[in-house]
């Protein structure tokens, strides 16, 4: 099983965390509870892009290798990659009670977003109406046709966390990754 990740957040107080370092919780819902789909799966490789620097938005992207395969269940669902038009889009953040919040997201506020390079990210935009701040590293996932497709990869530099007035988001495109991801994939 691979999954798509954020590379900035692979690394920790200046250092590139180590694969056997890493584990993948899957189907965590909660940060005070645990619920009958949690799975927690070692880390086999990761792979950072070649052309990433952390101080760059451009290529922060990594693909997570996980060294047995996912088995879906109610809680734990794939998403799908490499499609643009979408009905509803999502991210998710904690909020205060611990719980993950689903927050809807729009692209078409992008007038409103300072930040994106146009290349690799784009830029989403959350009502003034949430009170969650999506998740630094989480995921921007849109919905075709009853069906899940992985859109963007939350780019944000964890160190400059605060209140989250600004209701602007900025993610790295998975689309513009698509041959890079497949190259690691197959």
């Amino acid at each position: 099983m691979r999954s798509s990740y954020a590379a900035r957040c692979l690394k920790y107080s200046g250092t590139w965390t180590k694969s056997d370092d890493l584990l993948i919780l899957l189907g965590k819902t909660s940060l005070h509870s645990m619920n009958e789909y949690e799975k927690v799966i070692k880390v086999k490789k990761h792979i950072i892009h070649e052309n990433y620097t952390i101080d760059g938005s451009e290529n922060d992207i990594a693909i997570i290798i996980l060294e047995e395969p996912v088995v879906f269940i109610e809680g734990i669902q794939p998403a799908c990659i490499g499609f643009e038009d979408y009905e509803e889009s999502l991210t998710t953040g904690w909020a205060a009670d611990g719980d993950l919040t689903p927050i809807s997201l729009y692209t078409d506020g992008n007038e409103k977003c300072i930040g994106s390079n146009g290349n690799s990210t784009y830029c989403a935009v959350y009502g003034n109406d949430i009170g969650v701040c999506p998740s630094y590293g989480g995921i921007h996932a849109a919905r075709h046709a009853n069906t899940w497709h992985l859109h963007g990869i939350r780019y944000a530099d964890p160190s400059d966390r605060g209140p989250c007035f600004d209701n602007t988001v900025i993610y790295t495109d998975i689309n513009s990754y698509i041959d890079w991801i497949v190259k690691y994939i197959n």
